[in-house]
């Protein structure tokens, strides 16, 4: 097993919390060689830029490298701090907040995070208490590692099932439920690589998976959008345009539409004129046998860039 990436991040301008962050850090490398404790590192001490696109640039970069976000923080959280872990919700990640404060100070710091509910701690010391809390969230997520693999060990025999089926009658596909249909599709996409989590089924932010690689170097963030349609209904142009301006406002590698039905005519014209092919992938009914294939093949690391040609 790989060793779990865990971001350490924060006030950067407290001196306070730079030797703190310093104690996470400690405390998250000498716990095992299960974890990785990283921050940011282009910049002279670790500060970050002013708040603005180089600074969220790097910040996705960061975050989406990582298997869980820590946030140090004093009596109250920058909008940076806020977006950080809105990003890192959005991922999926574990995420927990730490903050060097009493009680009440500690609570008017949970409303200022109401926009991203996320559990926070308080503590006192930072050679004691903090190490042994950081150290008892990473333990957590070492736990939850292994139910979650867990059930994939009992469900990926199902899915394969289900699968084979579909690769020799396409048309049972519209037997699952939407909600199914996206799980179909998030564990295709894994098995190319690529982690994977569904969004909420309302308000789901413009698409419905995101798929990402952590790649040391080369980290990539995708969105995919299913519509589980029947013919003659067909994906239209305000579709894709709705999935693009979501992969573009994520700063996104690239999107994909699925759908089991056919895209229309209007929604091809769009993507050849604004020459959006290469970042919008389609995959219809006539090229979901593909991915089908490419799961019973055993496709694991094949990549994003061989799925919806």
């Amino acid at each position: 097993m790989a060793a779990k990436r865990v971001f350490v991040s924060g006030a950067m301008a407290s001196h306070e919390l730079d030797i703190d962050r310093e104690s996470a850090r400690f405390a998250i490398h000498a716990l095992s060689p299960d974890f990785v404790a990283f921050g940011y590192q282009l910049f002279p001490e670790g500060r970050r830029p002013p708040l603005g696109d180089q600074a969220k640039e790097l910040g996705r970069s960061e975050i989406a490298r990582s298997d869980a976000l820590i946030l140090l923080v004093g009596k109250t959280a920058s909008q940076f701090c806020i977006w950080e872990l809105k990003h890192a919700h959005r991922l999926g990640l574990p995420c927990r907040v730490f903050t060097r404060s009493g009680v009440e100070q500690r609570e008017r710091l949970k409303r200022f995070l109401t926009t991203c509910p996320c559990e926070v701690v308080a503590y006192s010391d930072p050679k004691r208490d903090l190490i042994e809390l950081i150290q008892e969230f990473c333990q957590s997520l070492l736990l939850a590692s292994d139910e979650k693999h867990d059930v994939l060990i009992h469900t990926v025999n199902v899915w394969h099932t289900i699968i084979q089926e579909l690769s020799h009658i396409p048309e049972k596909v519209f037997n699952l439920s939407p909600r199914k249909f996206e799980e179909l599709l998030a564990e295709m996409i894994g098995s190319l690589g690529y982690a994977t989590s569904l969004t909420p089924c309302t308000r789901d932010g413009g698409f419905d998976i995101l798929a990402r690689r952590k790649d040391p170097l080369f980290p990539s963030l995708y969105l995919v959008e299913a519509k589980l349609w029947t013919p003659p209904r067909t994906v239209g142009r305000p579709v894709i345009q709705g999935i693009y301006g979501a992969g573009m406002a994520d700063n996104c590698n690239g999107v994909m539409v699925v759908t089991p039905s056919l895209f229309s005519r209007d929604a091809l014209v769009y993507l050849d004129d604004k020459r959006l092919s290469e970042y919008v992938r389609l995959v219809d009914g006539l090229k979901l046998p593909e991915l089908y294939r490419h799961y019973l093949d055993g496709a694991d690391g094949t990549g994003w860039e061989e799925a919806g040609r």
